[in-house]
């Protein structure tokens, strides 16, 4: 299991600190207030942007791709929202094209099979790890009440689209396989992640529902989920400058995604494109979107051309947040919200609809 660096520790000690030092003090270090739709961004994230800029850091195009990695994996973690200790498991999943790593979270111990939200991090497909996200796994096992399984995929440049892709359909079907041996009950088994990981969720959705697959996921949970690879949406150019994730480091990790031949108006690449037939009958949605997020609007795009096929969609959108708010959940107190709101609705999704009389 990967232990929080002390330097990790003190990142977060400092920050926590200084969320409670005078509002003068806190203002002096924050960035400027912006709005969008009449909305503030949210004061403890200004302050987190304010002492982002000031410690200069590297963007992530610009460190030699190794460090590039450790580096998110650090930060995602020593802002991340901290939980109670729960039961994990690590796992190898054996697919067509690879053994990948995964890790499972039990909350609670079952009797019987329980249900199971299949977990695909963020990163721009480019960073991250089971690691990095080990403790937004963890508050959506403690969240749902249900288990987690956290695949680690293959990441770009070394494997590109459509490879990531694959390992997250091919994971999903061996968990399938597998689901006696994990106490996973195949009939409630939902598939999520945030940015990137969003994406492959929803890919892993289609797909396995094109495919005519006898299981496939029976829910999705979105979370500021990538769906046009275009990069056309105007949130991209309103909010491409000064927050957590940039325009130009969107622009290189989809360069290490994609290669040039790519046709991103696909379907088969930008899930947003599929038509609506395709979509017919995928499974029902929990969509989170945030308002200070370049994604923003292929994200409310992607609910909308859901319900627009039929498909059941709860979306929230969080208007003072910005993308990546659930690693920082462990400073911005708004960010927690979501995690109960996705929870609810896994809830609920797995209990199925409530019997009439």
């Amino acid at each position: 299991m990967f232990r929080v660096s002390v330097r990790s520790q003190l990142e977060r000690a400092t920050v926590m600190g200084l969320m409670r030092a005078p509002l003068g003090v806190r203002e002096a270090l924050s960035v400027p207030s912006r709005t969008t739709a009449g909305v503030a961004l949210d004061d403890q994230v200004r302050l987190v942007l304010g002492l982002q800029k000031r410690a200069k850091l590297p963007r992530w195009q610009d460190l030699p791709l190794d460090a590039a990695r450790r580096g998110f994996t650090r930060t995602a973690r020593a802002l991340a929202p901290s939980s109670p200790e729960i039961d994990t498991r690590d796992l190898a999943l054996d697919t067509p094209g690879a053994t990948l790593r995964a890790r499972l979270y039990r909350p609670f111990a079952s009797d019987g099979p329980s249900p199971v939200l299949v977990y695909f991090h963020g990163g721009g497909f480019v960073l991250g790890d089971i690691e990095s996200h080990d403790p937004v796994c963890s508050m959506f096992a403690l969240t749902a009440g249900c288990n987690v399984l956290s695949v680690e995929y293959r990441l770009s440049p070394e494997h590109k689209f459509p490879t990531p892709v694959e390992d997250a359909v091919g994971a999903f079907r061996a968990i399938v396989a597998r689901a006696e041996g994990f106490g996973i009950d195949k009939a409630r088994m939902a598939v999520g992640g945030d940015s990137a990981g969003g994406y492959l969720a929803a890919q892993v959705a289609i797909r396995t529902k094109l495919a005519g697959d006898a299981v496939r996921p029976m829910y999705q949970v979105l979370i500021y989920p990538a769906a046009d690879l275009t990069m056309t949406a105007a949130s991209l150019r309103e909010n491409g400058d000064g927050l957590l994730l940039e325009y130009p480091t969107m622009e290189w990790f989809l360069a290490q995604f994609l290669d040039a031949s790519a046709d991103r108006r696909s379907g088969d690449v930008s899930p947003l494109h599929r038509s609506l037939e395709e979509l017919r009958g995928v499974a029902p949605a929990h969509v989170q979107t945030a308002g200070f997020d370049p994604l923003r609007d292929e994200g409310v795009a992607l609910a909308d051309r859901l319900k627009e096929a039929g498909v059941a969609v709860e979306h929230k959108q969080y208007a003072s947040l910005v993308h990546g708010y659930l690693n920082i959940a462990g400073v911005v107190l708004a960010g927690v919200a979501p995690y109960y709101d996705a929870g609810a609705a896994l809830k609920r999704a797995f209990r199925g609809p409530k019997k009439k009389g």
